[in-house]
């Protein structure tokens, strides 16, 4: 969005040519994790933002800051939290301007300027989530209260584009969380599996791994005309064609997904990258590039990726995770109960949020594969990566 700058010119972008709105985005917080060819585009926007508005916007470190020593203070009103969101705006709008008067500040900035504020890096300033009442609240009215005071704007010139994780809206929200997740739904940024499937596609046609496969047939074809291509990348069965074992692309897309059906692309390129390097030198299956064995076996190297990589980003989630994995290993099979690995209704259920576990109709607890083998659980008898999948998905159809 801020390589656009502008909201119509960002439309165009992702193939809306219909959109007109011309204002432009401002950005107030973002990630601690940007890189510096990002960083640098970013300053060189807000610069020539700044030249448009009434001074120099106030800086991602000052900004934070302001939002810190709010938390510090300890309880506070709904209404204060809304003057500090809303003087976080401003601020970042070049609006030197205190919480008493900032909502009369914006309603004359709203007169002559239309802007996007764009907010982003939250799990940053709010590593205490799950615990922190005061944390849940500033949050939950950035997403609520501030939004409703936006929209009674004359003509609503001011937006707010919030991003933020799943898990941080349902400690935020407690009432109606249902009610608020589905009038967002349909912005979610999340992978479908046939999204996936063409990611896979589109890094074999990088690699020129699959010769016949073009660019076009990523981006366009259906998915009856890429099964050919998955079955050259990874077969039609996790074994011979005439096997007893899982086909693949569903093997495949069940391993990689976790309990709330999300898979990420990062996951995807690992696996592909891991299972690549463990088929170079098994020379027993021509049918395909990945074999079923390196495919097995590279499930253990993306699932320690993957749970790194949560740790870093998701603080509440990667302490619980680290609580799982030091338990005793006659601890650590699946199946579970919940006393078994002592952890409390409360913290299942934000591992439950983020896809992490699933509880089923006996009260056991399931871990999917992704985070199953970084975690180093064994499971009771056969793995059973599809059927798992399948009641899972019927659990989220039967809602």
């Amino acid at each position: 969005m801020i390589w656009r700058e502008r909201w119509a010119e960002f439309g165009r972008a992702v193939g809306l040519q219909e959109v007109s709105l011309e204002a432009r985005f401002c950005p107030v917080l973002w990630s601690a994790n940007l890189s510096d060819e990002v960083l640098e585009r970013l300053q060189r926007w807000r610069e020539r933002l700044s030249t448009e508005l009434s001074g120099p916007p106030a800086t991602g470190l000052e900004i934070r800051d302001l939002i810190k020593e709010q938390l510090g203070r300890g309880e506070l009103t709904d209404r204060t939290w809304r003057q500090i969101w809303l003087q976080a705006l401003a601020r970042a709008a070049g609006l030197e301007v205190g919480s008493d008067e900032v909502e009369q500040r914006l309603t004359e900035l709203a007169r002559t300027q239309s802007l996007v504020f764009l907010v982003d890096g939250l799990e940053d300033l709010f590593q205490d989530f799950d615990t922190s009442r005061t944390q849940q609240q500033a949050l939950r009215v950035l997403l609520t209260d501030c939004l409703d005071w936006l929209r009674g704007l004359r003509g609503r010139p001011l937006g707010l584009l919030v991003f933020v994780r799943r898990d941080l809206v349902h400690a935020a929200i407690r009432q109606n969380v249902a009610q608020f997740l589905n009038r967002y739904g349909a912005y979610e940024l999340r992978w479908n599996p046939e999204e996936a499937l063409r990611l896979a596609l589109w890094v074999c046609h990088q690699a020129e791994a699959i010769p016949e496969l073009d660019r076009e047939e990523v981006v366009e074809a259906d998915s009856e005309r890429l099964a050919p291509y998955l079955e050259a990348l990874w077969g039609i069965k996790m074994g011979g064609p005439g096997s007893r074992e899982a086909r693949s692309t569903p093997w495949v897309l069940a391993a990689l997904s976790d309990f709330n059906q999300e898979i990420q692309a990062r996951d995807v390129v690992s696996f592909l990258a891991e299972a690549a390097r463990l088929s170079v030198d098994d020379e027993r299956w021509s049918d395909r590039l990945l074999v079923p064995s390196a495919m097995r076996r590279a499930l253990t190297a993306c699932s320690r990726a993957k749970i790194q990589a949560v740790e870093a980003e998701n603080p509440v989630v990667g302490r619980l995770l680290t609580r799982l994995r030091g338990l005793p290993a006659e601890r650590r099979k699946i199946p579970f109960l919940a006393e078994t690995v002592e952890l409390r209704r409360e913290e299942l259920d934000i591992l439950a949020e983020n896809g992490v576990v699933y509880k089923d109709d006996e009260d056991q607890y399931w871990i999917p594969e992704i985070f199953r083998h970084g975690l180093d659980f064994r499971v009771t008898g056969r793995p059973r990566i599809l059927a798992i999948a399948r009641q899972v998905r019927g659990r989220g159809d039967r809602g």
